[in-house]
């Protein structure tokens, strides 16, 4: 069902979030960011509630974040993702046996692409959600706000996630199509193609960002509290803090792994996969060990692209001035 369901109404979903952080949240939204109204400042988006700098800010960290070990991590995730008999070594060698070491970033520029727009999506997204949290009374660092404010942003990502990491599947599992161009393996797969995994991807993406930022925001928060006495924390210590979160966010594993078996399934030729279908077969072939496959890059990428989506994004708006 998900799969024919149009990318606007995921972010439509993502942004229904709100609504548990308070009745200020309904009426905040259209009104805050429509240009007519930005002339009275009382209605003008205010820092750390979601404007164009966090959207940059985004762009630039989840770029960044891709190019240096994000597209690898991601690259060998999924070749182990779709060859559960690999392991974690065997699937790193294949992969540079097959093309050496530039094949760790094959299909750099749809991952830039997707790097940069899933960035800004989810920044500005979580930013907005943990701005309307906190006035409706929630704590910033409790935890909760973390989670509804990760979950909302991780939703709204499908909309660009779901097409851009089917042509890094589908270029890591057929190698003919390598030189392919993103466009063009798009168009090739169309719509429910490119969407086929936008069930599991929504799930994903929303229980990773919701995990990742609750996660990271009690261990700093606890960090803080019993270890450090309340004092300060230097960037080293959030870092760390950050990292540890991200590993911690991978309980939620099974779903990557669904999401994975049904593009690399789709790209193979069998449009008729689907989330539920695909759980079986999994489960039919390696029991519930079967849904934590390649855990070992997952959790390298987790906490990667925690340390940069989170913890950066927290030293950037201290830098602007934001907090």
């Amino acid at each position: 069902m998900w799969s024919q369901v149009p990318p606007t109404y995921t972010l439509a979903f993502s942004h229904s979030v709100v609504f548990v952080c308070g009745k200020a949240a309904i009426s905040s939204i259209p009104f805050a960011y429509h240009p007519s109204l930005r002339t009275s400042t009382a209605m003008a988006p205010t820092a750390g509630k979601g404007d164009a700098s966090d959207a940059i800010t985004g762009a630039l960290l989840a770029s960044a974040e891709a190019l240096s070990l994000g597209l690898p991590l991601e690259i060998w995730k999924t070749r182990q993702g779709f060859n559960p008999h690999e392991s974690a070594t065997v699937a790193l060698r294949a992969i540079i046996n097959k093309g050496g070491v530039r094949s760790l970033w094959a299909g750099w520029d749809a991952k830039l692409l997707e790097a940069a727009t899933k960035g800004a999506i989810l920044l500005w997204s979580k930013e907005v959600l943990l701005g309307l949290c906190t006035s409706s009374g929630m704590q910033r660092q409790g935890g909760a706000a973390g989670f509804i404010a990760g979950a909302g942003g991780g939703v709204a990502q499908t909309i660009v996630m779901s097409p851009l990491t089917y042509v890094i599947t589908c270029k890591t599992k057929r190698p003919e199509k390598r030189h392919m161009s993103t466009l063009a393996i798009l168009k090739e797969a169309g719509i429910q193609g490119c969407y086929s995994s936008a069930p599991a991807m929504a799930a994903r993406q929303a229980s990773n960002w919701a995990l990742r930022q609750s996660f990271a925001d009690i261990i700093t928060s606890s960090y803080r509290k019993y270890v450090r006495g309340g004092e300060t924390l230097s960037k080293t210590e959030r870092t760390v803090c950050g990292f540890m979160g991200g590993v911690a966010a991978c309980i939620n594993q099974p779903t990557e792994v669904v999401r994975i078996r049904i593009q690399a399934l789709h790209a193979a030729g069998d449009r008729a996969a689907t989330t539920r279908s695909t759980a079986r077969i999994i489960y039919a072939e390696s029991g519930i060990l079967g849904f934590y496959v390649a855990l070992l890059p997952r959790a390298l990428l987790s906490a990667y692209q925690t340390i940069f989506m989170v913890t950066f994004a927290e030293f950037a708006k201290e830098w602007m001035g934001k907090r």
